[in-house]
């Protein structure tokens, strides 16, 4: 993430807890103190800024307040609040409900926080007709090990096996217990619950009387009534071809934005192999390389980021133009631009 000014904040590829090595880090870094930078932003408010590692990123929590300890104790409580949801909802992490889940192919007694998550994600790939989809983490595996132990793609033979057990329409779930109906089958938050959590973070941040407020997470971005002053929050996307540019910047008082792009993660030299997986063909998405989403929740821009990556610029800019709660911005890979109607910059 690449700081312009203090007003603006560069989005970067969304990812959530990518690497273990980096949740080790993480957990290191943050038993140690790190004090939160306050100013004077004017007359009224104070800025009072804190970023942590955490999944798989740096979140920082930007908040404007009359009061210092006030606005310190709140971004104190979020980032608790922070920790508590990945450690349900880390893949990464083997005793949490996520990788039970995925080991024992069922789990019962599923935290509310993950049922949501789960119906949420069986309705977005509903809505974006099967381009969002959370149990392509064998696909996700499959290429990731093959690059990592021969240095070549997976065959397709290897390919046709592993997309037998990817599709939500294997997931069973009820009110209490989820079920990974096929054997082999494995599930992956990433495109969701950074902006559920990030969501989550804002919420505390108001509950605790906060008005002007901002959380990052690698790009999974919320903002909450401005700067103060009648003053906008200014965000800048960057630009997936040259990272140290934008390519947009959006005036935003309350509001939530996601990013997803290829141009960070890859796993071959060519860089066609990535983390972002088409379920019907059960191999990286290759015709865009950064989508960007704004909607009413960053939880919503986070799948709906993914869900247009994947379905291509055509289908993608379609999808966007027939959804009224959101919008968005495709780069191809040819860096061509297409954007919603009412795209806003």
């Amino acid at each position: 993430m690449k700081k312009h000014g203090d007003e603006l904040k560069q989005l970067s590829r969304r990812t959530f807890l990518s690497l273990s090595a980096g949740a080790a880090l993480s957990a290191t870094v943050l038993s140690l103190p790190i004090p939160c930078e306050a100013v004077k932003f004017n007359r009224e408010l104070y800025k009072v800024s804190l970023s942590r590692p955490g999944m798989g990123t740096f979140v920082n929590i930007t908040v404007m307040d009359s009061s210092r300890d006030r606005a310190e104790a709140a971004i104190e409580k979020s980032y608790q609040e922070m920790d508590r949801l990945i450690s349900l909802l880390s893949r990464f992490d083997n005793s949490s409900p996520v990788s039970l889940l995925n080991r024992d192919g069922y789990l019962k007694d599923v935290p509310p926080e993950l049922l949501l998550l789960l119906q949420a994600s069986v309705h977005y790939n509903t809505i974006s007709s099967g381009a969002f989809d959370i149990t392509v983490l064998p696909v996700l595996t499959l290429i990731q090990q093959s690059f990592a132990s021969t240095g070549q793609a997976p065959t397709e033979e290897e390919i046709d096996r592993i997309r037998t057990v990817v599709g939500s329409h294997h997931l069973k779930i009820s009110k209490k217990s989820v079920l990974l109906a096929r054997s082999g089958m494995a599930i992956t938050l990433d495109s969701i619950a950074k902006g559920f959590i990030v969501d989550r973070v804002m919420a505390v941040l108001h509950g605790e009387g906060i008005r002007h407020g901002l959380v990052n997470a690698g790009g999974d971005i919320a903002v909450l009534g401005g700067k103060g002053n009648n003053k906008p929050w200014r965000i800048a996307i960057q630009d997936p071809r040259h990272q140290s540019q934008s390519i947009d910047i959006l005036a935003l008082y309350t509001g939530s934005v996601a990013t997803s792009g290829s141009y960070d993660v890859f796993f071959d030299q060519e860089k066609l192999y990535h983390h972002l997986i088409s379920p019907g063909q059960a191999l990286s998405a290759n015709e865009n390389v950064s989508v960007s989403v704004q909607a009413a929740s960053v939880m919503e821009a986070d799948a709906l980021a993914t869900a247009v990556f994947v379905m291509g610029s055509e289908q993608g800019t379609r999808f966007l133009g027939s959804r009224r709660t959101i919008e968005g911005l495709i780069i191809r890979n040819d860096n061509k631009r297409l954007s919603s109607p009412q795209w806003q910059s």
